[in-house]
Parts: C-alpha cells; structure tokens; sequence
C-alpha cells in the first residue's frame, strides 16, 4: 500500500471515528433529555440522581471526542472497540428488560 493510500485511510478513519462520536454524543443528547423527562413525571426523587448521571455521560463523551483527535488510527480503533462493547452490553441489557417487559404483559 502506497504512503499516500495509507495516509487517506487513516485520514478517513479519523473522520469515521468523529462522526461516530458526534452521533454518540447527539444520541446520548436526545435520549438524556427523554429519560429525564420521565424520570421527573415518575420517580422525583430519583432526578437529581440521573442528571448527575447524565452529566457524567455527556463528560465522558466529550472526553472521548476531544482525545480522539489526539489519538493514532491505532488508538481511535482501541477506543472506539471499547465503546462498541460497552454500548453492546447495554444493547443486551435493554433487550433483556423488554423481553421481561413483553413476558409481564402476555400474563
């Protein structure tokens, strides 16, 4: 592979990891705002406790954003493995609560 094919290779998966962690932060946006509108309607007393929550979520993210742009291509693929498990796992925690969720209702 030539300098110049490796360079727009590692070019565009900088940009693919920056997109990725704008349409994470955006995600966690909307639906931060969504929870704790139902949070606030239903728990009170739980509310402070997600904001806080959701304001260490967005922290983290625009943590993450901001050193991606430090990062080696090497580096942004490690990160960004990471935040794939870590997104997967809640992808099967949620999964999981709707299944129960479904079984509740079919009794």
């Amino acid at each position: 592979m030539s300098d110049s094919s490796s360079e727009k290779r590692e070019d565009e998966l900088t940009r693919s990891a920056k997109e990725f962690a704008e349409s994470l932060v955006k995600l966690v946006g909307v639906t931060g705002k969504t929870l704790l509108k139902g949070i606030e309607e239903t728990f009170p007393e739980l509310s402070k406790s997600a904001q806080e929550i959701l304001s260490d979520l967005d922290k983290s993210l625009t943590d993450l954003f901001r050193s991606l742009d430090k990062a080696t291509v090497s580096e942004q693929r490690e990160l960004l493995s990471a935040y794939k498990k870590m997104l997967l796992v809640q992808l099967n925690k949620i999964e999981e609560r709707l299944k129960r969720l479904d079984e509740q209702t079919d009794r």
